[in-house]
């Protein structure tokens, strides 16, 4: 018998052993009381609905507007949000003409912000976190006030 095999047997006879000992392979009842109890904690708790997932690049890349920076879709990267849901998307270089600017935005779903005033120059349609819906927020864990510090320390590793 070769290796395999015979560690095969092994965690089968484990398991046949295992189960027998907690009475739910030898317990017919058992087994059927277990089942009863499992379908009723599931049917009690179902499984959280999963929202569909939103790739956050082309979010921003319909937003990019020809710009003096020379920034286009393709100089953009992705962080996720460490807090909670959404993503920081972000142009990885920071120097521009000698002029050091973090490029940078929020995406959570299909809506998006921008977090700063060079961001502007590259998306001047998107909104600013204290002009952006609400909702921008929705399950990120955070706020106006410390996305623009929170994205940067991410994105940027600041």
């Amino acid at each position: 018998m070769d290796t395999v095999s015979h560690v095969t047997n092994l965690l089968f006879a484990f398991l046949i052993f295992t189960l027998s000992a907690t009475g739910v392979y030898a317990s017919e009842y058992g087994s059927k009381e277990w089942l009863k109890e499992l379908e009723a904690t599931i049917d009690k708790n179902p499984a959280p609905k999963a929202e569909p997932w939103i790739d956050p690049i082309p979010v921003i890349e319909k937003q990019i507007r020809k710009n003096k920076l020379g920034i286009t879709k393709d100089d953009i990267a992705v962080a996720s949000n460490n807090n909670g849901k959404g993503f920081f998307v972000y142009v990885p270089r920071t120097r521009f003409g000698g002029v050091e600017r973090n490029i940078i935005w929020f995406v959570n779903g299909d809506k998006a912000v921008k977090l700063n005033g060079a961001t502007n120059l590259v998306t001047p349609k998107l909104p600013f976190p204290q002009d952006a819906d609400p909702a921008i927020f929705d399950g990120s864990n955070l706020t106006v006030e410390n996305i623009t510090e929170t994205g940067l320390k991410q994105a940027f590793k600041k």
